[in-house]
């Protein structure tokens, strides 16, 4: 029984990566860069290469990722209280 529940457990955290990863790409692979589309199209090139900096958009794709996957991973925290807060 338990050896049931640990393949379900892995199956469940491989299909939670692959689906953020197709999330990730969907939104990585889009037309244009991400500074572009966030400051729009009047924006000058200096300004969208200093939002490209800030935001280390020129970094390689498995360091965006696990940036990414822990930015997602840190928005649903687990936390687990000795005693009651108080």
């Amino acid at each position: 029984m338990a050896n049931f529940f640990l393949k379900r457990l892995a199956m469940m955290v491989v299909t939670m990566l692959c689906a953020s990863f197709l999330v990730f790409a969907v939104c990585e692979f889009t037309p244009g860069s991400v500074a572009r589309k966030s400051l729009g199209p009047f924006a000058t090139q200096q300004q969208v290469d200093l939002l490209s900096q800030k935001l280390k958009a020129n970094d390689p794709l498995l360091v965006r990722y696990g940036r990414w996957l822990g930015v997602l991973v840190g928005a649903f925290p687990i936390r687990f209280r000795i005693r009651p807060p108080g």
